[in-house]
């Protein structure tokens, strides 16, 4: 994970008046607020005005956070938060998307309730039947096709319903005959075996018109449509009330429940597949590595020719507890002309910065003399660090007066782009 530094440079001017960020501030937690009470309405995920609310919250909200930054820091986190935005919208569009189970029509299977906090959260994979036209009923490409009791996520083509969204499970096929029979279903006049993953004792009622009547217009599933059922099926208003359901209405296959983790189900096997159980390896060790190890940091070129990154070692001077100034254990000391990433007070405010370790005789030469009056009153042990970085020899930047717990690893070589690859030794010198 890369972490941006800031120079030291005088702070600029907020670019965004305080009153209109405040301004900013209160519509983002109006529009997060509507958003809360939007189910309790009938506005629900996929519903313009969901998005409309969303967006509006999102957009209030950045303003609010960088309207107190310079308008060059605003500008190159909006830049970073878009592409972040940009790559959540696209996954969630494209991939996968979370969904709250709204009603009860898929009990035991699925726990629905509408109430803030309630019910079941799933994920829906929107890429296995292909990839839709955002806010369209039609595919770019199609993938492969619904099978029997897949579990899916879909747009009523019931007018006027009070939930846009539905989840239900597929059990008529395109070109077969349904009944539903003293609790069963009939494919083509034979009984159909539920898998042992359905609720054992499930048992189909006969109200509605679809798969209930035997006439073909109501038994015999069209090309390019599924009937849908509920789990529930004496509380579901599914396929039997608002027919076959086209096949373009289908948003995804319902992959899992992810919440509550009590809950945690795999409909679909996919977390016992080799691809996944490596993608949640390499997760644990990405984290791990991040929390204990080190981290890089991008630091821009002394020419402004581009920027470097840099790895920085936790490891190297001890175990730390994560997000924390505490040290579990030490093992190594942090020496004069050592390179460390570290934190400091610039400007009132707490910032992360690099710099070079100076030994305590040369710090006074390099200070003001207000500044060497604050130095004398430092405890034992304090550390004298020159902000910037440079591979060779000192940055000649300001000193800063800091505690041994302030620093967060040691630099250990500059890793990226491979033609500055540099092994930085104890005195801050090129070793390529």
């Amino acid at each position: 994970m890369n972490e941006k530094m800031r120079d030291s440079e005088p702070q600029e001017a907020a670019w965004l008046p305080a009153p209109l960020r405040y301004l900013a501030g209160v519509m983002a937690l109006a529009c997060a607020f509507a958003l809360i009470l939007a189910p309790r309405y009938g506005v629900v995920l996929d519903d313009p005005v969901w998005y409309f609310l969303a967006t509006a919250a999102v957009i209030f909200g950045v303003v609010w956070f960088v309207g107190k930054m310079s308008a060059s820091h605003a500008w190159q986190w909006t830049r970073s938060f878009a592409v972040a935005l940009g790559i959540a919208l696209t996954i969630r569009w494209a991939v996968a998307e979370p969904y709250k189970i709204p009603s009860s029509s898929m009990e035991p299977t699925l726990h629905g309730d509408n109430r803030i906090g309630r019910g079941d959260r799933v994920f829906v994979n929107k890429w296995v039947y292909g990839v839709r036209y955002p806010f369209l009923n039609k595919r770019i490409w199609n993938g492969t096709k619904p099978q029997r009791w897949d579990i899916v996520v879909f747009q009523t083509p019931e007018p006027n319903a009070v939930h846009k969204t539905l989840v239900k499970r597929i059990v008529g096929l395109p070109g077969e005959r349904v009944q539903i029979r003293n609790g069963r279903v009939y494919i083509n006049d034979q009984p159909l075996a539920l898998p042992p993953s359905m609720p054992a004792d499930l048992y189909y009622t006969n109200h509605g018109t679809y798969g209930v009547r035997p006439e073909t217009e109501y038994s015999l599933v069209p090309p390019g449509h599924y009937l849908v059922l509920g789990d529930n099926s004496a509380n579901s208003r599914d396929g039997r009330y608002f027919g076959w359901l086209p096949e373009e209405n289908i948003v995804g296959r319902v992959a899992c429940i992810w919440w509550p983790p009590s809950r945690w189900r795999d409909f679909t096997g996919f977390t016992q597949t080799w691809w996944w159980r490596t993608l949640v390896a390499l997760v644990i060790l990405g984290v791990f590595l991040r929390l204990f190890i080190g981290c890089s940091v991008a630091v821009p070129r002394n020419d402004s020719s581009g920027t470097d990154h840099i790895l920085v070692s936790f490891i190297s001077l001890g175990l730390r507890l994560p997000m924390t100034p505490l040290w579990l254990i030490r093992w190594r000391k942090i020496k004069p002309r050592d390179v460390v990433l570290f934190r400091a007070q610039q400007d009132g405010t707490t910032v992360i910065l690099l710099g070079q370790v100076i030994p305590p005789s040369a710090a006074p030469n390099r200070l003001s003399t207000k500044k060497k009056s604050a130095l004398s009153t430092n405890q034992d042990g304090a550390l004298y660090v020159m902000e910037g970085f440079a591979v060779n020899g000192l940055s000649g930047g300001t000193v800063h007066s800091i505690n041994e717990r302030d620093v967060f690893g040691k630099v250990v070589a500059v890793w990226w782009p491979p033609r500055h690859w540099t092994r930085l030794t104890a005195g801050a010198t090129g070793e390529t």
